[in-house]
Formats: structure tokens, sequence, C-alpha cells
């Protein structure tokens, strides 16, 4: 049987299991369709982005006795309403993989038996991307060195750096103003710069280039 991970909660762990194709769904690509006087069909222009997506998994939920369904409802109802925007969100048929995504649907049980099995389904409104297990693996490079992006999508890594020096990210490249034995954290996606003093963020954006 397969469960999902959503946050810091496990669903096998309420005794909820999932099913279903959702899992599977890919994001829109996001275009801008234009029309054009005297021209037949739209001119595209592509946004460079991907829209947010929805996914839907079919789930259920057995109890050996009326109480025990009903506790096992409580508790998964209770512990999904509380988490509350961007989660980590994983299932065991991309186990190799991760989505961030809010919890949007609700729940409503559509179907109870006299064996007191329901079925429901879990909305997610998700980040267009699936983040690898493996890319939180650190890479560590104290000279020139190679990141490969294994998937066929544009990859915007996390980077911490130490010291001066240029670094190149595939086409582009940085310039690093730090110091010795300060480290720099710089997230390709926000395209966000900072340093750490005392646990907290400084901003470090003029210390690149």
């Amino acid at each position: 049987m397969k469960t999902l991970t959503f946050g810091t909660l496990n669903s096998g762990d309420y005794g909820v299991y999932i099913s279903g194709s959702g899992a599977f769904n890919a994001p829109a690509r996001v275009y801008q369709m234009l029309d054009v006087a005297g021209r037949s069909g739209q001119l595209t222009i592509d946004d460079g982005r991907y829209a947010n997506i929805e996914v839907k998994y079919q789930a259920g939920v057995y109890g050996h006795s009326r109480a025990e369904f009903a506790s096992k409802m409580r508790a998964f109802r209770s512990a999904m309403g509380a988490l509350i925007g961007y989660q980590r969100l994983s299932d065991d048929y991309n186990a190799d993989e991760f989505r961030l995504g809010i919890f949007s649907g609700g729940i409503a049980v559509s179907a109870m038996t006299a064996l007191r099995l329901a079925t429901f389904e879990l909305t997610f409104n998700c980040k267009p991307q699936r983040f690898l297990v493996s890319g939180e693996t650190p890479v560590t490079f104290a000279a020139d060195g190679t990141i490969t992006n294994p998937t066929e999508y544009d990859a915007k890594p996390m980077l911490q750096i130490s010291g001066t020096g240029t670094v190149g990210i595939g086409d582009y490249s940085m310039t690093i103003q730090g110091t010795s034995g300060q480290t720099i954290y710089i997230d390709c996606d926000i395209m966000e710069a900072w340093t750490l003093s005392g646990g907290a963020k400084v901003n470090a954006n003029d210390l690149v280039q």
C-alpha cells in the first residue's frame, strides 16, 4: 500500500493510504497567445516558466471498529489542517522526487462501507518543480569542477561559496568578493545571496557580481 508525506505528516501513521494517477501529472508551460489582425492563428510568446499544478490523490482509511475509524479520521483531518502554506510533498510512487505544495482541497468523505472503509480525495496546489532527493546531497569543490543536471529542465541550484573568484553556472558566471573564511549562500532560484551571523541571514547581494 502506498502512502504520502506532507510536511512532517506521513499518511500511513493515520492508516491513510493512497492511489491514483495524479502523482504522475506534469505542469503546463505558460505562453502568451497573441492575435494579429489579418493573420490566421495566434502567435505565442514563451514566458519561460510553468504554472502551478493541482495534484490529486485518491485516499482511503479503514477502521477495525467505528470508534477506531472515527478516531483515525479526526486525527488525520486535524494534522492536515495544521500544516499551513507550502510544505514538502512526496509519495511512494515517486520516491526519488518531492514537490512543494499547499493542501488546498479539504477532506470530503465520498464513500463509506459497512466494513468501515472510507474513501476521499486529497488535493494539493503544487509548485511546478519536481525536486530530486539526490539534489539535497551537497557537491563540494576546492577548485574548478562541474555540476551535472541529470534532467531535461533548467536547474537553479543553491550554492555555498567561500573566498573570492569566478563561478560559472551553465552559460552564466558570477564574481564572488567574499573574504577568507566567509561563506556566501546563493539561491539561484530567487537570485539572493546572504551570509550568516549568529544564525541570522545578512544580505550579501553586493558581494556577488
